[in-house]
């Protein structure tokens, strides 16, 4: 079964087909201690384009853009994601947020997906190839 988590964080409604998504996404939240709702959505059934969820209003965010919104609109509560009071830290978060999602995230990503997503679907795993993608990064 493909499940999806649909988020609703004070009118700002996402979902994540994804689990690293969804995580990047919660772990923002969670730091900011921001309070929402995840609600499971059956993929597998099409119930995202069901009218009662398209009635909710749920617009496809990328989980970098919640994390930035979230850390930018709750900046003075919680952890300081941004490092908003030191320009210098704020400007090395920039580079470190450039790196994961350049670098890391490539790397990863396949290996997620044969790890994780292909056994969702009922598909059996290619360990072999998730070690190859990995030493060749």
């Amino acid at each position: 079964m493909s499940v999806t988590r649909y988020c609703s964080l004070n009118g700002l409604r996402s979902t994540n087909t994804d689990h690293h998504s969804t995580s990047r996404a919660l772990s923002a939240l969670y730091e900011k201690e921001v309070g929402f709702e995840l609600v499971p959505v059956n993929l597998s059934v099409g119930e995202q384009k069901q009218p009662e969820f398209l009635a909710k209003n749920v617009s496809e965010i990328e989980s970098r853009a919640i994390n930035h919104y979230v850390a930018h609109k709750y900046k003075d509560q919680g952890t300081d994601l941004i490092r908003h009071k030191n320009v210098k830290e704020a400007g090395l978060v920039g580079v470190w947020v450039e790196v994961e999602s350049q670098t890391f995230n490539p790397a990863i990503s396949p290996i997620i997906y044969q790890l994780y997503v292909k056994p969702l679907h009922g598909e059996t795993a290619d360990h072999y190839s998730s070690l190859i993608i990995y030493l060749n990064y």
